[in-house]
Formats: structure tokens, sequence, C-alpha cells
């Protein structure tokens, strides 16, 4: 598994990208790394951008990472 937490910033495009597989380990070193709260403050307030793409990709994102949008 690649490490998310050293490689780069955490994007909404970087968790699209990882496999379904990664994700409750990602989610894991996201809690135990104290960082997983930035991650997905960012992404909620992408969710609000007036750029339609960045919306949809942030909603994408959520998704994945088992987050319902409401």
């Amino acid at each position: 598994m690649k490490d998310y937490l050293t490689d780069r910033p955490v994007t909404a495009e970087s968790i699209l990208a990882m496999p379904d597989s990664d994700v409750p380990q990602f989610i894991l070193m996201q809690t135990a790394a104290k960082c997983l709260h930035t991650t997905i403050a960012k992404l909620n307030n992408d969710v609000f951008c007036d750029d339609r793409s960045i919306r949809t990709t942030a909603r994408e994102a959520l998704e994945k990472l088992g987050f319902i949008d409401a």
C-alpha cells in the first residue's frame, strides 16, 4: 500500500485514485496521525465550491471514504 501520509498532501483526486482496497487502511492511518478531520473538512468545504468539477470530485471522494452526502 502506498503511504498516503508522507507521499504528498491528500486531495480528492488522490483519494479517488487509490484502490478501494486501500481505503480502510487510509482511514486508519489518517486517524492515527490525527489528520482525518482536516482531510474531511477540506472535502466538505470543496462540496460548497462554486466550481462544479471541484464539488463533484469532493463528493465522489467523500463517498469513496464512506461518508454520505446528505
